[in-house]
């Protein structure tokens, strides 16, 4: 033997040996023994002190797949002799079975223009194309992009209409981190196209105009439909002068609310363009939306902008300086209160109380 190969023998017997070639304990559960069965940081820790698999014992002692969960087998010396074949799914079988199709399990409108997919399983991002060609919707939607996020595609889309179905289907091309792709029976996904709530502030009132013909402004300054909103007018007790109609708004664009419009020949809210009215009592530059015969009061009052599950968007509070013959509505304090308390009107109290007609 040369003295080589002696060196090469005392080299082994006084190393001790790990499974990877970066020196940790161990590089995947693989390399760890039943009871250490999780491979974290390099280290075999039972069970795995991360995520989902903190929990995994009984008949799921193994933390496997992407992302991490707990299965019955990680290999097939996982499994017993009557169910020899660890699967895909990590379950112990008689026979071999083939891994499962990747799968898109929801589909969401998250704006009008934007579109989340969830899958079963983790995305091999290398797989999803940016432009997002391998996604179609129907109804003549186009996808301009696509971004992926774990289990979670982002698709930007031209403008969906409000409360229409679509159908969103996914190309075979996309995969998840074993190179899988997506099951042909299982590619696609209804969703409705809900709008997220416009952001509304009152711009201006013009009350006691000739006949009663109130208008109320209001400036868009968050983007999103106004389905379901209402002009309240309150002193104590609320008087609903209009619900919206579902139109989709961009930022810095106004909305004119007509009350009482009889006899202005304007009959009808614009809800495809803001020159769909041709009345000469319409405004060409903003969004006019018909209301009722209810006006604003001539009196102490509050007006407020309400989204559909009744949040406060905006306030306005009006008082009437004079020919309050009867005395000022009792219920304008409170009212007022309310909307001091919530951060719509200033200041949020009169020298630390409540703000009553005696205030100060």
């Amino acid at each position: 033997m040369s003295t080589r190969n002696v060196a090469l023998l005392v080299l082994i017997a006084s190393s001790t040996w790990l499974p990877n070639c970066n020196g940790d304990e161990c590089s995947t559960a693989g390399d760890c023994d039943d009871v250490e069965q999780s491979c974290v940081d390099g280290t075999c820790t039972s069970p795995n002190p991360h995520g989902p698999c903190t929990q995994c014992d009984g008949a799921t002692p193994y933390c496997v797949g992407t992302p991490p969960h707990c299965g019955a087998c990680r290999t097939n010396d996982d499994c017993s002799a009557d169910e020899p074949v660890c699967g895909g799914d990590y379950v112990c079988h008689a026979e071999i079975v083939v891994d499962p199709g990747l799968q898109i399990l929801d589909a969401t409108a998250t704006s009008l223009t934007d579109v989340q997919l969830t899958f079963d399983r983790y995305l091999e991002p290398a797989s999803v194309l940016s432009s997002g060609a391998q996604f179609s919707i129907s109804g003549g939607i186009t996808v301009s992009a696509a971004a992926v996020s774990g289990a979670q595609v982002t698709l930007t889309t031209t403008l969906l209409t409000p409360d229409e179905i679509y159908v969103v289907t996914v190309a075979a091309t996309v995969l998840d981190l074993e190179g899988i792709g997506v099951d042909a029976d299982l590619n696609s996904a209804s969703f409705m196209a809900n709008d997220i709530p416009a952001g509304l502030l009152i711009n201006e009132v013009n009350p006691n105009i000739p006949n009663s013909h109130d208008l109320v402004e209001l400036l868009v300054v968050s983007a999103g439909s106004t389905k379901q909103m209402q002009l309240v007018e309150d002193n104590g007790s609320p008087t609903v002068l209009m619900t919206f109609p579902n139109v989709h708004m961009a930022v810095g664009d106004l909305i004119v609310v007509h009350l009482n419009p009889t006899g202005d020949g304007i009959t009808g809210s614009e809800r495809t363009s803001k020159n769909e009215s041709t009345s000469a009592a319409a405004f060409a530059d903003a969004w006019d939306f018909v209301a009722g015969s209810a006006g604003v009061t001539f009196s102490h009052r509050l007006l407020m902008v309400m989204a559909a599950d009744g949040s406060i968007l905006d306030a306005v509070s009006f008082v009437k300086a004079t020919g309050m013959d009867n005395g000022p509505p009792a219920g304008f304090p409170a009212t007022l209160q309310s909307v001091q308390s919530a951060g719509f009107w200033l200041p949020a109290d009169c020298g630390g109380n409540l703000c009553t007609y005696e205030s100060v």
